[in-house]
């Protein structure tokens, strides 16, 4: 009789999550220190699992529509666009095909494809954090059909800076 209670239990723990790895970020999570700060267009936020004290981080601007992961920036729009011909203009320079990126984004990591084959990007453009240090604002032509849409870095460097200060390096720590 033992026996069938135990693999009921083991598959009911399994099945909730709790054997698994430790996902920060989720209401499964343990009990965790929790850090925010927020500088105008941009907010950190940094938990640290108080029993392991394993660290994650996210950077993100207002309303989440750009976000800071694996060495990159990825600017949000709609999830059924498809954004392989987007074209990028920082602070009014010329014009850049986000593709043009692809070999940096590639070596620091980016998660850059995370759709099918039909549309990669989801709707993300990415951008490799070291084209945006220098910058004040990003202007983003997603699609052909689109009009541009402009992001401003107000407040993103100080934050990095910060996130970095406080063990958010290596940039695998930070979470989308």
């Amino acid at each position: 009789m033992r026996k069938p209670f135990l693999a009921a239990a083991a598959i009911c723990v399994v099945a909730s999550g709790c054997a698994g790895p430790r996902v920060p970020f989720t209401h499964r999570n343990p009990p965790t220190a929790r850090h925010r700060e927020e500088a105008s267009d941009w907010r950190l936020e940094i938990r640290r699992d108080k029993f392991t004290g394993e660290i994650a981080c996210r950077l993100y601007a207002r309303k989440h529509k750009a976000f800071f992961l694996g060495g990159a920036v990825a600017f949000r729009f709609d999830k059924d666009w498809n954004t392989g011909r987007a074209i990028y203009r920082l602070d009014g320079d010329a014009p850049r095909h986000w593709r043009e990126d692809l070999p940096e984004l590639i070596r620091i990591g980016a998660p850059f494809e995370r759709g099918g084959i039909d549309n990669p990007g989801q709707g993300l453009v990415w951008i490799p954090y070291s084209r945006l240090e220098e910058a004040n604002s990003i202007a983003i032509e997603a699609r052909p059909d689109r009009a541009p849409v402009t992001f401003h870095f107000r407040g993103l460097k100080g934050l990095y800076r910060s996130a970095v200060d406080q063990g958010c390096s290596p940039d695998s720590r930070f979470v989308g």
